[in-house]
């Protein structure tokens, strides 16, 4: 075709041409507020010339293709910004919470209730025998421990909540599943004919939100469909197929296209569920176990010094507190299952004895070997002993814990009391303790002493004798002592394994003070008495040569055994052990990996505990900065996304109206070869 016809063909698909190219500069002008909409460019294209009359002559303009302004790579770092910005948002809100958990600023804090405990036991320490003073020790003791119980309840409704979350965020990333699978399979169809730009959009919409709740990567296909994978490999939607989480109140798991679910928790880095995830399963935790720590040391630090002293009176009967799972076991070891099992040494206590008028009727030491002696044991052998020729205690185990009691039938009105525990075996058993149990979620005061506060130990029994401390490269060899020093001055015994082996074979020499050595042969037994008034005894079956041990006594013996009411000793101990230095541990959790614990060592409680605290708003503090941080990238990456992508009205408006010129024009074309033709008409009639 040539001549007028050609410009009458050309100008027909040029209106066509800038017709189109207005529909697509009028469809992003009409969705300049639309969501996840990519602006859309027609691309025009010169039709292919043919020969006419000698010559080629081009025919024009023709609309080639529609395509989306969009950048993969691009698209692609963005999804991962949202996912880490995400999850740090989530972290920093969750995080508020847990500082508001602990909330340093009220009164009613930890650190407010642990100052306000030692005040009250320096007032204690100041009278004594005050029943005041023993009634608010106690009040305060269960606030003490209602601040633990309420922190760690706190802590694991805040996992609680976390869970239900990330149920529902496991609901929503398979409806997006879902919508994508359905939207590959319009795609499918659609691109066989031309391209799906507004599905594509809508589709690529899902996927940011998909990124909104866990790492995920994406890659389309030749045929126009789009993969979904997470940040680990694991397929989310392929073509018109989708594989679905869920969620069993613990583990995320993912369905592969058989019937086998793989957990896929650990491996799941961003987005909210991510951020969820480091909460419940490394933060949480976390301070969790390090509140535990400080529960469990304030447990244990309190118990076994309260353990050392006596109330206002003694008792006639006890019940330990602590439960083993097995009585036969080894107390010092795992399967006795005792919760300070780790706690139990070799060493001794001593039970006193004191009949119905209060006047001490003896003592006797009690010898522990951690990795020998049982419950079921030490039961026997409290309940086979005299006190000073009286058998006055009966001792059972009954379930699975210590009982002990005066045998009421012989000796009504006689009462025992201990002391000099070397072995901590009564902290560990639960005898004369302050605190129950042995975690920040269950700890209280023991119901002995609720019951009846006269049993808060504030004072010591009278004991001159003090017991056998054996060198720090000793063996297993165990000495308890027995007295009273009868002696005018304060004294150090030291006492020297000479010759190993057996009761039969092994010596030992003693003296006093650095004097002479006055050695002794064992063969008649493994009792040796001193001089003024001090023995010692050796427990263990096998004796090492050169093993070296102290005994320290002083002049006192006038109130051996006796215990005061105005007696401050033991109160004075246990004011003090906010300021001793002790061992308590620090938690690290990891998702993946078994949790870290590291000891740290010769800190005082209330030291443990501001570091604690502080550690909080530590945490809180570097999941803020991170999120500026990921946000700030953020906000770069959308800006040139948005460079790329977004519409521009300034940018459509100049398109119209170029367009629309070339419009005008192409129309006049159309007038002017109307002219042309009608002349040409006129001319041939």
């Amino acid at each position: 075709m040539g001549g007028i016809g050609l410009v009458l063909n050309i100008a027909k698909d040029a209106l066509l041409a800038q017709q189109y190219a207005m529909a697509v500069v009028s469809h992003n002008i009409a969705n300049v507020s639309t969501d996840g909409y990519t602006r859309q460019t027609p691309l025009l294209n010169s039709k292919r010339a043919e020969p006419f009359g000698g010559f080629m002559f081009g025919r024009g303009v023709e609309l080639q293709e529609i395509v989306r302004n969009s950048n993969s790579f691009l698209e692609k770092r963005l999804q991962n910004a949202q996912s880490d910005s995400l999850s740090m948002s989530e972290k920093a809100i969750y995080m508020d919470v847990m500082e508001s958990i602990f909330n340093e600023n009220s009164s009613q804090s930890l650190s407010s209730q642990f100052t306000d405990f030692w005040n009250v036991w320096n007032d204690l320490a100041n009278n004594p025998s005050g029943q005041p003073e023993r009634n608010i020790l106690n009040e305060n003791g269960n606030l003490l421990a209602q601040s633990f119980n309420d922190i760690y309840n706190d802590l694991t409704k805040l996992g609680r909540e976390i869970d239900n979350s990330i149920e529902t965020g496991v609901d929503k990333i398979n409806n997006i599943l879902t919508q994508i699978a359905d939207i590959n399979e319009q795609i499918l169809v659609i691109e066989v004919s031309g391209n799906a730009n507004d599905l594509r959009d809508q589709r690529n919409k899902l996927a940011g939100q998909l990124s909104e709740y866990l790492d995920v990567n994406t890659y389309e296909a030749d045929d126009g469909s789009l993969t979904v994978m997470t940040g680990k490999g694991y397929i989310l939607a392929n073509r018109v197929e989708k594989y679905t989480l869920s969620f069993d109140g613990s583990d995320i798991n993912w369905q592969s296209s058989g019937t086998a679910e793989v957990t896929i928790t650990d491996t799941i880095s961003g987005g909210k569920i991510g951020g969820w995830l480091d909460m419940r399963d490394e933060i949480i935790p976390k301070y969790q176990a390090d509140l535990n720590e400080l529960a469990k040391s304030t447990i244990w630090e309190m118990n076994k010094i309260h353990t050392q002293g006596v109330g206002l009176y003694a008792f006639s009967t006890v019940t330990g507190t602590y439960t083993a799972t097995d009585k036969n076991a080894e107390m010092g070891t795992v399967d006795s299952g005792l919760d300070f099992y780790d706690k139990i040494t070799d060493g001794s206590f001593k039970i006193w004895l004191y009949d119905t008028t209060g006047a001490v009727v003896g003592e006797t030491t009690i010898p522990i070997i951690a990795g020998t002696t049982t419950l079921d044991g030490l039961a026997g052998t409290i309940e086979n002993i005299t006190i000073g020729g009286e058998d006055a205690l009966n001792a059972s185990v009954k379930d699975n814990k210590l009982y002990m009691e005066i045998d009421t039938t012989a000796h009504s009105g006689y009462t025992f009391a201990f002391s000099d525990d070397t072995s901590n075996i009564l902290a560990a058993l639960g005898f004369n303790t302050f605190f129950d149990t042995s975690t920040a979620r269950d700890i209280r005061v023991n119901e002995k002493i609720s019951s009846d506060k006269n049993y808060i130990a504030a004072a010591k029994i009278n004991n001159n004798v003090g017991p056998a401390v054996g060198a720090t490269t000793n063996s297993s060899t165990v000495i308890t002592t027995t007295g009273p020093y009868t002696g005018s001055q304060d004294a150090t015994y030291n006492i020297e394994i000479t010759t190993g082996g057996t009761e039969s074979t092994a010596i030992i020499r003693w003296n006093k003070d650095g004097g002479g050595w006055t050695s002794v042969n064992l063969a008649d037994g493994s009792t040796v008495t001193l001089n003024d008034g001090v023995s010692i005894t050796f427990t263990s079956g096998t004796y090492v040569v050169n093993n070296t041990f102290t005994v320290d006594v002083t002049e006192s013996s006038d109130t051996y055994g006796e215990f005061a009411p105005g007696d401050n000793t033991n109160a004075l101990d246990i004011a003090n052990l906010q300021y001793q230095g002790v061992t308590i541990k620090r938690w690290t959790y990891e998702r993946g990996s078994a949790a870290t614990s590291q000891d740290v060592t010769d800190t005082a409680i209330d030291d443990y505990l501001h570091m604690f605290i502080g550690s909080v708003g530590i945490q809180s503090q570097s999941i803020l900065r991170q999120k500026e941080y990921k946000n700030i990238i953020l906000s770069q990456l959308s800006e040139s996304r948005d460079n790329i992508s977004a519409v521009s009205l300034d940018e459509e408006m100049t398109d119209l109206i170029k367009y629309q010129q070339v419009y005008s024009a192409v129309a006049k074309l159309i007038t002017t070869a109307d002219e042309m033709l009608n002349t040409l008409l006129n001319t041939t009639r």
